[in-house]
């Protein structure tokens, strides 16, 4: 049966691709009653989609309680006619002050030199290598690190590796964000276990750098960060 894809975080079905910001083998999946949107690279993930096999998932899928049938509504009896009523004349309606305008969201800060955010993405990834500055996290399946450019533009680098029991060929990734030195000063001084978060706030809408051990080269991705799952 067809999969049917739902929002991780309000649960509804008005979900779907956003092809302008997918990125290789990663699809961009966007829930239009909340906003709520991620890259998702579909290997192992089943948070975004529901594959309706029987009628207890057929349940859980349309919200239906257990043991609910899942059948077609019955038909409902035809409502008598209703006599015609005489036009009435409608009644003023008093004017309706306009809605506050919210003031613009603050745009994103101008960050890095010609290298280090330029097109090139191959050029990018080794500008922003030039320094180590230090290590947020680093497991053995999970890193954050945070290096710098020539120009001192800070970037947040994240590593993830989720394990392939069955053919032994691991999923690595990498992500570089550009971050401020603010933003720098907050993902340090958060604990360990929310810095993956705190980043994902942070730059939600930024763009980025990713690459893949099976895809070396790097290539920019626009808006959608997010940190994919890992161990």
């Amino acid at each position: 049966p067809p999969p049917i894809y739902r929002c991780p975080a309000c649960r509804s079905l008005d979900v779907g691709t956003n092809e302008a910001r997918s990125a290789y083998d990663l699809t961009y999946m966007e829930c239009t009653a909340c906003g709520n949107g991620a890259l998702v690279d579909w290997i192992g993930r089943d948070d975004w989609v529901i594959t309706v096999q029987d009628q207890e998932d057929a349940r859980v899928a349309f919200g239906l309680q257990p043991g609910a049938p899942v059948a077609a509504v019955p038909p409902v009896s035809p409502v008598p006619a209703v006599p015609a009523v005489p036009a009435v004349s409608p009644a003023p309606v008093a004017p309706v002050s306009p809605a506050p305008v919210s003031p613009p969201s603050e745009p994103e800060p101008e960050l890095g030199c010609v290298m280090c955010t330029g097109d090139d993405a191959e050029e990018a990834w080794e500008a922003m290598e030039t320094h180590h500055v230090r290590s947020l996290v680093r497991e053995v399946h999970f890193g954050v690190d945070v290096k710098r450019c020539f120009c001192d533009q800070l970037f947040a680098v994240v590593f993830t590796e989720r394990i392939d029991f069955r053919d032994g060929d691991d999923d690595q990734t990498w992500l570089a964000v550009p971050i401020t030195d603010e933003e720098r000063a907050r993902l340090e001084a958060v604990g360990t276990a929310e810095v993956s978060g705190t980043l994902v706030a942070l730059v939600r809408q930024r763009r980025f750098l990713a690459k893949t051990r099976q895809v070396p080269a790097p290539w920019w991705c626009d808006g959608g960060f997010s940190i994919f799952p890992h161990d």
